[in-house]
């Protein structure tokens, strides 16, 4: 028999561990489910409910009661899936980053040859500027 989420919490923060446990049970779907709405995958969605969870563990000591424990919860959940998808999308954008500077010599400057032969600089900075253009609007000047 399931007890309700507001008794779980009370048992939960006294420490009792089966009590949390139930909690992650009667909760981990939904939290899964969001995760993975939200990314379209199968890792990150398991990442966000580690995540998830570790912060509930931490925080439900400090937890009133002012709203249910599931809307308390998809506090946290969105939190933590917003926090990863902004990270991922910062470590895309610095990998394409890291990939379009492998193409320049030197790695950083496209103004002048670094020493190589001058076609080669040439056909480096054009295939550089071909990537840069197909790159959509808002990701072409570094901010």
């Amino acid at each position: 028999m399931e007890m309700k989420d507001e008794q779980l919490v009370a048992r939960a923060r006294t420490g009792e561990r089966a009590a949390f446990e139930q909690l992650y049970r009667q909760h981990v779907d939904n939290v899964w489910r969001y995760g993975w709405a939200r990314t379209r995958s199968r890792e990150e969605a398991s990442e966000i409910v580690q995540e998830t969870f570790l912060r509930v563990a931490k925080y439900l000591p400090g937890f009133e009661g002012r709203s249910a424990f599931s809307t308390w919860l998809f506090t946290i959940v969105r939190s933590v899936t917003v926090t990863h998808v902004r990270k991922k999308r910062r470590n895309d954008e610095e990998t394409k980053t890291s990939s379009v500077l492998r193409l320049v010599p030197g790695g950083t400057d496209v103004d002048e040859p670094s020493g190589g032969d001058y076609d080669e600089f040439e056909h480096r900075r054009d295939l550089l500027r071909e990537t840069i253009g197909r790159l959509p609007a808002s990701q072409r000047d570094v901010k």
